[in-house]
């Protein structure tokens, strides 16, 4: 079950407690969008849902700083009962972004995993063109610039590489593009484009609009058993029917 949970953020671990790899010799990525633009000052909620089963949620906020930067909290809380096995899983993270003329810069991340009791942790912070720092398993150097394994950005769509918040290893991955699908997101039925990874984290699915936002997540666990992230608030504007009052679920287009 610890494997099947360990999924949830859509990561699979390399092997070797040290990494560096090279990316582009910038250590900027192109500037980002205003978040909060995009997704509203409402935290992204998501409830993490098994065999037709809600047994979590999973939720990212985006704050301003004074810096002119901003952070990007991320937390998830996992609980399955089994019988007399009652399992928790827990997962902490926040990145700091610095923006400039060059582009957006991952400046620090910190990441808190419990795993039923078993703890990881994660401390990285920019010297240079490097993320340098430690995990629980070891020293860690990764080269900037880097996108991480929170699916808030769509640019990740067009990364071969991101960098793992659950292990703080890098994996490589392709992202292929498998067409328009309509889903439910926020309670509405929305247009959205569908994508599978492959690669190192490959058996997963990802929705976003086309303004950006992420809508959905999809992945097998090892047992083969689909689990899913299914959008409660992630900054879609309200659906309206055609005589301006709020459009439901049965009625959005």
């Amino acid at each position: 079950m610890s494997r099947l949970l360990l999924w949830l953020l859509v990561m699979l671990t390399v092997s070797g407690p040290t990494i560096c790899v090279a990316a582009t010799p910038a250590a900027a990525m192109p500037a980002q969008p205003d978040w909060q633009h995009l997704y509203g000052k409402q935290p992204l909620r998501f409830t993490v849902m098994r065999k037709g089963q809600a047994i979590g949620s999973y939720t990212t906020r985006f704050v301003d700083d004074d810096a002119g930067g901003f952070r990007v909290e991320a937390q998830m809380a996992i609980e399955v009962k089994v019988l007399l096995w009652d399992y928790r899983y827990q997962y902490q993270a926040e990145e700091v972004w610095q923006r400039s003329r060059s582009g957006d810069v991952l400046d620090q991340l910190q990441v808190a995993v419990n795993d039923d009791g078993q703890p990881f942790r994660l401390s990285l912070q920019r010297q240079g063109q490097q993320l340098v720092g430690r995990s629980s398993d070891g020293e860690l150097a990764v080269t900037l610039p880097m996108l991480t394994t929170q699916h808030y950005n769509a640019a990740v769509l067009r990364q071969s590489q991101v960098l793992n918040t659950l292990t703080g290893k890098v994996n490589r991955i392709k992202v292929v593009a498998l067409g328009q699908q309509v889903i439910s997101a926020q309670g509405q039925q929305r247009q959205a484009q569908h994508y599978r990874y492959e690669g190192e984290l490959h058996d997963t699915e990802v929705w976003y609009d086309g303004e950006g936002r992420w809508l959905r997540l999809r992945f097998r666990g090892k047992d083969g058993t689909p689990i899913e992230f299914i959008c409660q608030q992630c900054g879609l504007p309200e659906a309206q029917q055609a005589d301006g009052r709020p459009a439901s679920a049965d009625h959005a287009g």
